[in-house]
């Protein structure tokens, strides 16, 4: 803009930078965040659905996932602290829930938490909800089995199923909780799956393992009806052949 430009902020009203360092430091890292816990690191910002990112058309396929967008802050932070085991899995508790995230992406200029829009909900979180993040020092555990339990029968449509399931988990679920609910692509829509089981552990790590994925039934599965059984044919008497002088014989006369 030129200097004789007619426009100009008042010195009062000049705006302010989006991300504010001070800010983010009283916010997410009280002096206290590393020695609350033996076992963990904590974090505390606002939370938001993924779609409240500013860069949501490019981020907007891991609304089938469970990866969550962070404040580049929190990886330095993290850096800093020999005693945290890569991979990194966060997880948030609400509602006498615990679900872990893999990580998207940390960015330098927000200072908010951003996850997929359906565990924004199933947590029942308020848009902007002031939330708890932790890290446990020691990473998650690789998995050796889940079980799936389909919302839709839309599923039994899908070939392969088995393969289908674990290239999606492989892409986009760094990590799985059981008792959770997963979201994943399909077709123009989506298939939501209830994780009923993960071995050996509750919580577990998908990376670099091969996992064995089983799933149950639909929710909304019906058992066809019993095939009715044929009806039996009545029995007909036999037709016997005539045979000439087949019968007793008697002398004339006889009685």
């Amino acid at each position: 803009m030129s200097s004789d430009s007619e426009f100009s902020f008042p010195e009062d009203e000049f705006p302010s930078p989006i991300f504010d360092d001070d800010r983010i430091n009283t916010h997410f890292f009280p002096e206290n965040s590393e020695t609350n816990s033996n076992s963990c690191m904590k974090f505390f910002s606002q939370l938001y659905p993924l779609s409240f990112f500013y860069g949501y058309d490019d981020v907007k396929l891991k609304e089938y996932s469970n990866k969550i967008i962070l404040p580049l802050s929190i990886l330095d932070r993290i850096s800093s602290n020999s005693n945290v085991e890569f991979p990194l899995y966060f997880y948030l508790e609400k509602n006498d829930k615990k679900i872990y995230f893999g990580v998207e992406k940390f960015l330098p200029d927000i200072s908010d938490y951003f996850i997929p829009n359906y565990i924004f909900e199933n947590l029942g979180i308020q848009y902007g909800e002031f939330m708890e993040l932790k890290i446990d020092f020691k990473t998650l555990n690789k998995g050796t089995k889940i079980i799936l339990e389909p919302h839709d029968k839309e599923f039994l449509k899908v070939p392969d199923p088995k393969k289908y399931l674990e290239t999606h988990i492989r892409m986009n679920y760094q990590n799985l909780s059981q008792n959770s609910v997963i979201r994943i692509l399909y077709r123009e829509s989506y298939l939501d799956f209830n994780v009923k089981k993960v071995e050996p552990e509750e919580h577990v790590s998908t990376l670099d393992t091969d996992i064995e994925v089983d799933f149950e039934k639909p929710l909304n599965y019906v058992e066809p009806p019993p095939k009715p059984k044929p009806l039996e044919k009545p029995k007909t008497p036999e037709n016997k052949e005539f045979v000439p002088f087949s019968g007793k014989g008697n002398r004339l006369g006889s009685s």
